[in-house]
């Protein structure tokens, strides 16, 4: 289902960058003879080789604060999970940042960028991320994660 969302993406901008060109050579006063070049064009298939690799990272960013209610700060090992349900559940993908630096209670971490995140996660409607900030057990609630790291994969 990807693969034909990414070659009719592809195919529809193809035919509008074409559309531009050839509307520019018209106002432009330059001889057209593009028509033949065009429907040879349009008529190459498209491959998904042909398409860029579309990155599958995503930043996530985060807030801490110490059991005492006072803001962290120093470093940190965190490890991220992504689960399709809000609590229990096996995890699809994870990752962990070890000594990430945490500085009033803000860290940030590029998910993905390390291990990379296989194109099949984002097919599941619902995903939540599990944060773990070592020794202690993962921090509940899950949160949801919402339509930005979809648009990768449109």
């Amino acid at each position: 289902m990807k693969s034909v969302r990414s070659k009719l993406i592809f195919f529809c901008t193809l035919l509008l960058a074409l559309a531009g060109v050839g509307i520019e050579r018209l106002q432009s006063g330059a001889p057209v003879a593009m028509a033949k070049s065009m429907e040879s064009v349009v008529a190459a298939p498209v491959n998904a080789p042909d398409v860029a690799a579309i990155p599958t990272a995503f930043s996530y960013q985060g807030f801490l604060r110490l059991a005492d209610g006072s803001l962290a700060t120093g470093s940190y090992d965190i490890t991220l999970k992504i689960y399709t349900t809000v609590t229990g559940g096996a995890a699809l993908y994870t990752e962990s940042f070890a000594n990430t630096v945490v500085n009033n209670g803000n860290f940030s971490v590029i998910v993905g960028d390390t291990t990379p995140i296989a194109a099949g996660v984002f097919d599941n409607a619902n995903l939540y991320i599990g944060v773990t900030v070592a020794p202690d057990p993962e921090m509940l609630p899950r949160q949801r994660l919402y339509p930005v790291p979809w648009a990768m994969q449109a």
